[in-house]
């Protein structure tokens, strides 16, 4: 998995909000900026955040709220706003190859046709599925090396399948429309930070 290739962050035109708040990100106090960012062409504009600490950087969509875990080892941004059917989270995962497993998860098929790099290097692409008749468990992820540890980034969609369930049919296609908005509104996020997600520290 060590496989070094040339890697630059995207461009993006960022503009530092007056407000800049500190915040604890991997257990430790950092600052956390507001940044506001046009992509090129588009004119829209989306406010978004950067969680840096001593050992990396990424930026995130404003519209998630990051919490931390296990001392840091574990990351995850959840959207502000959460729908009673379903809920995205965006997992990052630090590993220590000494003590622990940095295999793909169990029950999860090789994605061999994603080429994805995060932070310069090649990145191990995975899914999976889990359904059952009242909740599916729908993952997405990339899984690096880097020094003594292994990094697991996933896109996880927990639902229920609400169109089992008696509604009228104008709900069934409003949530059918909001699932779908809210799930382009995760994968964006996750791009986000998997294209911006970088070491500060060599390995």
């Amino acid at each position: 998995m060590n496989i070094f290739l040339f890697w630059q962050l995207p461009s993006w035109i960022c503009i530092a909000l007056a407000l800049t708040t500190t915040t604890g990100c991997a257990n430790k106090i950092e600052k956390t900026v507001l940044l506001s960012s046009t992509a090129p062409g588009s004119g829209a504009q989306s406010k978004n955040a950067e969680c840096r600490t001593s050992e990396f950087a990424f930026r995130y969509s404003a519209d998630f709220k990051l919490s931390v875990a296990d001392h840091g080892a574990l990351i995850r941004l959840l959207p502000r706003s959460q729908s009673a059917y379903w809920e995205d989270a965006i997992i990052i995962r630090k590993r220590n190859k000494k003590t622990e497993e940095c295999d793909l998860p169990q029950n999860s098929q090789p994605e061999n046709r994603d080429r994805r790099n995060i932070a310069g290097q090649r990145a191990y692409a995975y899914s999976s599925e889990d359904a059952a008749m009242n909740r599916y468990i729908r993952t997405k992820g990339y899984m690096i090396e880097h020094g003594d540890y292994c990094w697991d980034f996933q896109i996880v969609r927990k639902g229920k399948p609400y169109r089992k369930f008696d509604l009228p049919e104008n709900e069934l296609k409003r949530l059918d429309a909001q699932s779908d908005r809210d799930s382009k509104a995760a994968n964006a996020a996750f791009k986000l930070i998997l294209d911006s997600f970088v070491f500060l520290r060599p390995q």
